[in-house]
C-alpha cells in the first residue's frame, strides 16, 4: 500500500502521511490486499491525512452538463454519471449565510 500511496502523492504533489487512507466510491476503506481486485476505471478517494470518507465526495462521480433552473433554495443542473453515462438532475443547495 505504501508504494501505491507514494505514487498518488508524487502524481498529485500531496504530502505523504502514515495515516493516509484510500476509499472506494461507496466509502469502504481499502487495504493492500484489496488493490489486486480493482479494475480500470475504479473511482477511488484519497485522504492523505487519514480523514474519514465524506459522502459529499460522491458528487465527484458526476459531470455537470448545464444549468436547468434557479430557485429560492439553489440551482438545478443536468449532470451525467461519469461511469454509466446516465443523466440526472442534481440540485445544489447553498447553506451559507450569504445565500439569504
Amino acid at each position: 500500500m505504501e508504494t501505491f500511496v507514494r505514487a498518488i502523492c508524487e502524481a498529485t504533489g500531496l504530502k505523504r502521511s502514515s495515516k493516509a487512507q484510500i476509499y472506494m466510491e461507496d466509502g469502504l476503506c481499502i487495504n493492500e490486499e484489496d488493490l489486486e481486485y480493482l479494475s480500470d476505471g475504479t473511482m477511488l478517494y484519497f485522504a492523505p491525512e487519514g480523514a474519514p470518507f465524506k459522502s459529499s465526495q460522491i458528487i465527484d462521480q458526476y459531470e455537470e452538463l448545464k444549468l436547468l433552473g434557479v430557485g429560492g433554495f439553489g440551482k438545478v443542473y443536468q449532470v451525467k454519471h461519469k461511469k454509466t453515462g446516465e443523466l440526472f438532475a442534481m440540485k445544489y443547495i447553498d447553506f451559507t449565510e450569504n445565500s439569504k
